[in-house]
């Protein structure tokens, strides 16, 4: 925890601020720089680890920001936003494996979940197989009256979680996979 709350405060703004207006590489750089200088002179914090895999998903390193940002959520598991987080950058960064862990453990929070957390995670528990959360998350989403929540993705949905179980898959050698492609069959 911080000994001097009101400085972390200040200097996370003020990081926050550059972040907002840096987009070249060498100035990330030195943001992150300045980030890790502050994480290790005043404390670990769920708002600056969220700040830092920032800073690293802006410079494109989305592998370094996965394992950091799933390195931070383990720290602070009330945290769901910084679990959010490392879950859909693992998916980014292909380490689906990662996302998939971290999915599970949101899985059980739902309700904490906000209407956007809830929306991700209905678009991003499919890709790792997490079908039931991914049909849970949108069956709260839409419990709680998010507009877009309509029973065509529903469906969509819900065919994706019959289509793993299905014995006809046996049967196929290769389908192309996408969101919105249409299935093509190789034997």
């Amino acid at each position: 925890m911080c000994h001097m709350p009101g400085l972390l405060d200040d200097n996370l703004a003020g990081l926050q601020a550059t972040l907002d207006r840096t987009h070249d590489y060498a100035g990330l750089l030195l943001l992150e720089g300045e980030a890790r200088t502050l994480e290790r002179a005043l404390a670990h914090s769920p708002r600056l680890a969220a700040l830092i895999g920032a800073i690293l998903r802006r410079r494109l390193e989305w592998e370094a920001a996965s394992i950091y940002l799933m390195e931070r959520s383990t720290d602070f598991l009330d945290n769901l936003e910084l679990r959010y987080d490392a879950a859909l950058t693992a998916i980014d960064a292909g380490t689906y494996d990662r996302g998939q862990l971290v999915i599970q453990g949101l899985g059980p929070h739902l309700d904490a979940l906000d209407d956007r957390q809830l929306c991700g995670l209905w678009r991003a528990a499919p890709l790792v197989g997490l079908h039931d959360i991914a049909l849970a998350a949108f069956q709260k989403a839409r419990d709680r009256g998010v507009g877009f929540c309509t029973t065509e993705i529903e469906g969509r949905l819900a065919t994706a979680r019959d289509n793993v179980v299905s014995p006809i898959l046996d049967e196929v050698g290769v389908v192309s996979l996408g969101e919105n492609c249409l299935g093509s069959v190789i034997k």
